[in-house]
């Protein structure tokens, strides 16, 4: 079966905006797992800095008893 000059360059037209639309649903996706990730490594850091203030009130705490 011989494909066209014509039918080529649709069936290439209709890949490109076929890669598009799934590069427009794809991005969005990838961008809002990196962005909760990094929303928890933030909450992880601010965790441990209350720990650390939490542990050096206390031994203090303990020091001033």
């Amino acid at each position: 079966v011989q494909i066209s000059k014509r039918e080529k360059n649709i069936l290439l037209l209709g890949g490109i905006v076929l890669i598009l639309f799934i590069s427009a649903s794809v991005f969005p996706a990838i961008r809002a797992l990196y962005n909760g990730q990094e929303a928890n490594i933030e909450r992880v850091q601010l965790d441990i800095e209350r720990e650390r203030r939490l542990i050096e009130n206390t031994a203090s705490w303990r020091e001033r008893r």
